[in-house]
């Protein structure tokens, strides 16, 4: 894997110059093979029983490793490689980078507490492969090919709110599948959108998209097998489980973490701004006589 990553970096030329559309036509075309059969179920109605005996049966997971095939294809096809997995230049204050530490031993806690259902080494074995996926390509969408296409028309502020807001579309998709009220609903696209400041937080700390596709990971890892006991909640990511199961000091801590990670959203914005208004414009060159 790394040694394929590394022949990507060394051999990538920016083919195509990165454009709004560009993001927009992957992610379209991402969300038509990953989540076709729950979109279309809109129009058809399957019902949410079924879609759930799908996702339960490891239909989800067959999309999710398609989607993640399609992602590096695309991403080879347009040349962006290196935007994609490297910030440069990195210009996120240094206090940012404790944020993905902040979010590492929280993951391993999370998955760690007591309580959390044991799993089989099999099952255990299939939850991990299937975060592994997610965390790759989910990161890879939102924070890599999103972010540098965006990038090509707007401001850093449109930058990060969009692909966050973008992000908390598959709060929609997870909302659906639960059938959740208005209050959960808007819960659930809240804390998704919250997600993807995070990542958008260790993707500029850490200056590299690795570290957010680890955190993205092991947080889907951890909260799957410690939401719910039976299967099916098992296999269906309730985000906002992580509020409603905490204890007091818990959900203070837990609270805390969104605020220094909107604190640092904010100053990495800033940070980076300012770079950009710094950088010195190219120098033009002039015939000579």
């Amino acid at each position: 894997m790394g040694g394929c990553l590394w022949w990507f970096l060394r051999n990538d030329d920016k083919r195509i110059a990165p454009r709004p559309l560009l993001g927009l036509l992957a992610f379209v075309v991402y969300v038509a093979i990953v989540f076709g059969a729950i979109l279309g179920s809109l129009v058809v109605p399957i019902g949410r029983d079924t879609i759930q005996g799908w996702w339960g049966h490891g239909l989800f997971l067959v999309m999710l490793g398609l989607g993640a095939v399609f992602l590096v294809l695309f991403t080879t096809y347009v040349g962006w490689w290196r935007p994609v997995m490297r910030e440069e230049p990195r210009t996120a204050p240094r206090w940012t980078m404790a944020v993905t530490a902040l979010y590492l031993v929280a993951g391993l806690a999370v998955a760690a507490r007591p309580g959390v259902p044991t799993l089989g080494a099999l099952q255990t074995f299939w939850l991990g492969f299937f975060s592994v996926l997610f965390g790759f390509s989910f990161v890879i969408l939102y924070q890599g090919l999103l972010l540098v296409a965006f990038r090509a028309s707007m401001p850093e502020v449109g930058v990060w709110f969009l692909t966050s807001l973008m992000f908390a579309f598959l709060g929609m998709i997870s909302a659906f599948l639960m059938g959740q009220t208005s209050l959960e609903y808007a819960e659930t696209i809240g804390l998704w959108f919250l997600g993807g400041t995070s990542l958008y937080v260790v993707r500029m700390a850490q200056g590299s998209l690795v570290p957010a596709m680890l955190v993205c990971g092991l947080w889907d890892f951890a909260l799957r097998t410690g939401s719910l006991g039976d299967a099916a909640d098992r296999v269906i990511h309730r985000p906002n489980w992580f509020v409603s199961g905490l204890s007091p000091v818990e959900g203070l801590t837990f609270w805390l973490m969104l605020i220094v990670t909107v604190v640092a959203a904010w100053q990495i914005i800033l940070a980076k701004n300012a770079a950009t208004a710094a950088k010195p414009l190219p120098l033009q060159r002039t015939s000579e006589k």
